[in-house]
């Protein structure tokens, strides 16, 4: 070991701590400005969600930011937020609010 006053040694991380998860690429609305061709897209499968929820609890991530098209079209939006948040991992995601009912609003703002 080099005996530099400034060498500091780095311990590295074993897994991330922040994920950008695309959970679908429809989109509701056709933005000019938008990098997505394909607007209908593939969703995720239930047990495809269901196993990439179970590896980021399991690599304690901690930080889950949703992204598309527009992620509230993905069909289990609402499951993996709520499997996030019993898990106690943080969440952002970016929306167009199209699809929110009311009771929704209300529910995550």
């Amino acid at each position: 070991m080099p005996s530099y006053p400034f060498y500091i040694e780095v311990e590295y991380l074993k897994n991330p701590i922040d994920v950008k998860w695309f959970i679908t690429s429809r989109c509701n609305l056709r933005c000019k400005f938008c990098y997505l061709e394909d607007y209908v897209g593939h969703d995720l499968s239930f047990d495809e969600v269901s196993n990439i929820l179970k590896i980021i609890k399991e690599k304690e991530i901690v930080q889950v930011s949703l992204l598309g098209g527009e992620p509230a079209e993905s069909k289990y939006f609402d499951c993996i937020l709520n499997k996030l948040e019993k898990s106690k991992i943080y969440y952002s995601f970016s929306t167009d609010g199209q699809n929110f009912l009311r009771e929704r609003k209300r529910q995550i703002f």
